[in-house]
């Protein structure tokens, strides 16, 4: 059993380590002095607080499939416009130039003020950051 504080530190650390086969880039260039809170769920109620200041990584049941956990980041992105949700799930390994982006451990989404994400977006569109990635990994992500 692992637990889910140490796997998420490890994780944010591991996503933030600037790495060669990325030119130098981490895979996620913001994610080492991002707030975050970490909330366990046992149903599917992502509820974020009004005044969002950090990001939230909700913890969702272990049995979902990726695909649901697609859906309910695409529902609640609809429900909440100005906030964006990006979902991991434990099971789906995914990569950006043979570096692994997912924790591997458990179900997450994540959950963030949609300005944020797009302005940090737009700062990396500046670089080569994007060159790396697959193009279908890309379109699944910037599709929230």
């Amino acid at each position: 059993m692992h637990d889910l504080t140490q796997v998420i530190k490890s994780w944010i650390r591991h996503i933030s380590t600037p790495d060669n086969n990325l030119n130098g880039f981490s895979v996620c260039p913001y994610a080492k002095n991002a707030s975050y809170e970490i909330i366990e769920l046992q149903d599917l109620n992502l509820c974020p607080p009004e005044n969002l200041s950090k990001i939230i990584i909700y913890k969702l049941p272990d049995e979902l499939e990726f695909s649901e956990l697609f859906l309910l980041a695409q529902k609640n992105n609809q429900i909440y416009p100005n906030l964006i949700f990006l979902p991991d799930a434990a099971k789906r390994f995914t990569y950006i130039n043979n570096v692994q982006t997912n924790n591997g451990h458990f179900n997450l989404i994540l959950c963030q003020k949609r300005n944020d994400l797009l302005k940090a977006r737009e700062n990396l569109l500046r670089t080569e950051y994007y060159s790396y990635w697959d193009k279908k990994y890309l379109d699944e992500i910037f599709e929230t």
